[in-house]
């Protein structure tokens, strides 16, 4: 934002550095800033005040840890009306299965123990309209400071897992340099405490909070220095926490979301003296954002391998994939061509480096120079860089080719639809939506496109092992539903017992090596643009008085796998 950029160039002087901030550069040109690991003799407590100062925040009534109080056996009572448990399959016993939640959208403490701003802070306070009911990350859930509650909550309802992501800006309130040891000491004592409880920790290190000011200095996952910033980061936090026993860990949570989305809004959808405007189109924007990635994330796997593993043994690690399976609306050529060209750009963009090495033939034969380059040393880096197929799957989609035409949209790189040329559809074969409605435009029940999907997976890299990492449903106007109402979430508990269903055909009747399944979310959040207004949550949360309440879904959830484990 333009406020950092001057408090940061005072920065830069202050820290020794002759270069100057970000500037614009051609798309032949690489993204580049002031050299970040030399500025850390400017990185004060004063500065970091000046960042926050624009934003304003709010601040929660409870701003200390909280020691949990009893969970009241009342509490505990599932519904009366329960879906039934029938089939005779069975999951192994060391399935992998709980909730998940995200800092950004549970913590809040949006300021405390040193934590410095990240770009979501921005787009909440100053930019109208970005999160749509102008909630922000201030207070959230309160969870940075309630976990040791909703851990307890965790385990009175006998949840086995939980898998948490750790705020990079709580770690590096600057994104690198020194490392605010109070930040770090909260990740250290919640996943002390979690252990203490019996229940497994997952940890994501990144998911989408990025630091404001790398977006500032060199824009963030455009800039090559990322990949080193990135992976300081994530070797800071796996020596903290491998020792207390993590053993799954996420690096980046949903890739091609935030790169072919968020990536682009935040150029192209808010005020320029916010967020400033690199030299590129939509396409280069989207797939450079990508090639760090994909580089940051190799860099931190290798570290953990090579440096973490062999001091406090064997870990499992991935990045959490989110692209959209897809099945042709029709059975002509063009909605089939279409619908297989988006499958296989969606699934191979990351996939293909990671399991086989190097892009596709056909993302190169397609993008052409829009694709950045892996050099021999990152092809080796990237491949083999994940230890499971994790998949974040909400709903499938229905695709067509454009109303020009599939051929006429391949040849025009201007089309809005390239590179994909399909186009998705809420409207199944028949007519039919894509299957019951969400509470919002673009999520469906879906467990026949799920079920598809993990074939495809399975048969495209044939992995040991596949984990849904995240899968949910937003209930229709839940958010303007009363407690008892809001509770008896039916349409979410159908979703999952089709989800379910679906898990435990694909593991035994195709034989797909399905291995863990891990809900959103732990409770009602901040979900990024829509705010408050669209619920994923299991439990219900009081805003009010920060109350949390178990829903039906997750009283069906753990049945479920409390009948189904063997």
């Amino acid at each position: 934002m333009f406020i950092h950029k001057i408090l940061l160039s005072v920065a830069f002087c202050l820290g020794h550095v002759a270069s100057s901030p970000v500037k614009h550069h051609s798309t032949s040109t690489s993204i580049t800033a002031a050299p970040s690991a030399s500025i850390d003799a400017a990185y004060t407590s004063s500065l970091l005040s000046s960042l926050w100062a624009p934003l304003n925040v709010s601040y929660a009534d409870v701003t200390t840890v909280a020691e949990p109080t009893p969970i009241p056996s009342t509490d505990l009572i599932a519904p009366p009306v329960m879906p039934k448990l029938e089939s005779q399959y069975r999951l192994p016993a060391d399935f992998l299965w709980g909730l998940a939640g995200a800092a950004f959208q549970n913590e809040g403490a949006v300021d405390a123990d040193g934590r410095g701003p990240s770009v979501w802070d921005t787009l909440g306070h100053l930019v109208d309209g970005f999160i749509t009911d102008g909630t922000t990350g201030d207070i959230a859930d309160n969870h940075y400071y309630l976990y040791k509650q909703d851990a307890q909550r965790l385990k009175a309802i006998g949840i086995k897992t939980y898998s948490l992501s750790v705020s990079w800006t709580r770690i590096f309130p600057f994104g690198n340099g020194t490392v605010n040891e109070a930040g770090l000491n909260h990740y250290i004592d919640e996943v002390n405490y979690l252990i203490s409880l019996g229940i497994e920790p997952v940890v994501t290190l990144f998911h989408f909070d990025l630091p404001q000011t790398l977006q500032d200095w060199y824009y963030g996952f455009l800039g090559e220095q990322i990949v080193d910033d990135y992976a300081n980061y994530a070797r800071t936090v796996f020596e903290a926490l491998a020792p207390l026993g993590v053993k799954t860990w996420i690096t980046m949570n949903e890739p091609e979301l935030a790169c072919s989305n968020l990536y682009p809004r935040l150029t192209e959808e808010t005020p320029a003296e916010l967020f400033a405007r690199p030299n590129l189109t939509t396409n280069e924007i989207i797939y450079k954002c990508g090639h760090n990635t994909l580089l940051a994330h190799a860099k931190a796997v290798d570290i953990l391998r090579k440096e973490i593993e062999p001091v406090y043994g064997p870990a499992k690690v991935s990045y959490k994939g989110a692209w959209f399976y897809s099945e042709p609306l029709t059975n002509s050529t063009d909605d089939i061509r279409a619908s297989q060209r988006q499958n296989n750009l969606a699934i191979n963009w990351f996939g293909h480096p990671v399991w086989k090495g190097d892009y596709s033939d056909l993302h190169k034969e397609i993008l052409g120079d829009i694709l950045p380059k892996f050099s021999k040393e990152e092809i080796a880096l990237v491949k083999s860089s994940v230890d499971f197929y994790a998949h974040d799957f909400y709903n499938g989609h229905y695709y067509t080719a454009p109303d020009e035409g599939f051929d006429a949209c391949v040849a025009n790189v201007s089309d809005a639809n390239w590179p994909s040329c399909a186009v998705s559809t809420n409207i199944a074969p028949g007519g039919w939506p894509t299957g019951p409605a969400g509470g919002t435009s673009h999520n469906f029940n879906t467990p026949q496109l799920f079920r598809d999907a993990l074939r495809f997976i399975n048969a495209t890299y044939a992995p040991n092992e596949i984990i849904i990492t995240e899968f949910g449903f937003p209930v229709y106007h839940e958010s303007q539903m009363e407690l008892g109402q809001a509770r008896y979430d039916l349409d979410r508990t159908i979703y999952f017992q089709d989800y379910l269903r679906e898990i435990l055909g694909a593991y035994n009747e195709d034989k797909i090596p399905i291995k863990g399944a891990i809900a959103w979310g732990t409770m009602d959040n901040l979900e990024w643009n829509s705010g408050l207004e669209v619920k994923f949550g299991l439990q219900y949360v009081n805003y009010t008085t920060q109350e949390r309440y178990y829903k039906q879904s997750l009283h069906y959830l753990t049945q479920f796998f409390d009948h189904y484990i063997q």
